[in-house]
Formats: C-alpha cells, sequence, structure tokens
C-alpha cells in the first residue's frame, strides 16, 4: 500500500480539522460555564441584598415594637396605680377606706 501526497495532506487536514474542532468545542463550553458562573454570581448578589433588605425592615420593626411595649407598659403602669384605682372605686362605686370601728378581725382556731 501506497500513501500518495495527496492522501498524506487529506489525513493531515482530517487531524487538523479534529483539532480544531476539539479545541471549539471546549472554547465554547469554556465560554458557557464562564456565562453561568457570572449569571450566578449576579443572582447571589440579588439575593443577598433582597435578604439584607429584609432582615434592615424586620430590625426596624422589631425597634417599633419595643418602643410600644414600653409605651404599654407606662400606660398599664399610670392605669394600674394604687392612687388611680382608689379614686375610681370611690367616685364610681361609691367605695371608701373603712374606719378603724368598722373594722372586724375574725380569729380561725387552728386545730
Amino acid at each position: 500500500m501506497h500513501i500518495t501526497a495527496q492522501g498524506r495532506a487529506r489525513t493531515k487536514n482530517t487531524k487538523f480539522t479534529h483539532q480544531v474542532n476539539y479545541h471549539l468545542v471546549i472554547i465554547i463550553i469554556m465560554y458557557l460555564v464562564t456565562i453561568y458562573t457570572a449569571v450566578a454570581v449576579i443572582y447571589n448578589q440579588h439575593e443577598q441584598r433582597k435578604l439584607f433588605s429584609e432582615s434592615q425592615q424586620q430590625l426596624r420593626m422589631e425597634e417599633e415594637l419595643r418602643l410600644e411595649q414600653g409605651q404599654l407598659l407606662l400606660e398599664h403602669a399610670a392605669l394600674a396605680s394604687n392612687t388611680r384605682v382608689e379614686k375610681i372605686a370611690a367616685k364610681k362605686l361609691d367605695m371608701h377606706t373603712p374606719l378603724a370601728k368598722d373594722i372586724k378581725v375574725i380569729k380561725l382556731n387552728a386545730n
């Protein structure tokens, strides 16, 4: 078997074409991986910003709730004070502190 010069040239061209195709496929794959990575980075940054914004909103809400709790505790203390309760009892229910002569002490036998 004799391979002519043309046959050798075709073999070289075929090898060269296969090499070029192989390199082209690798370049395309690397390009696609790079694009995918860039999109993933952008998506992750977006999610991180969204979560950070939600976190800040939750912190503001927590601060508002703490402030409201403090105001409600002050209001509760004011409304439940003994002086206020006594005034309301005297005014609306006509109640008063009994005099010493009206107080009766009952002793229980502890057997």
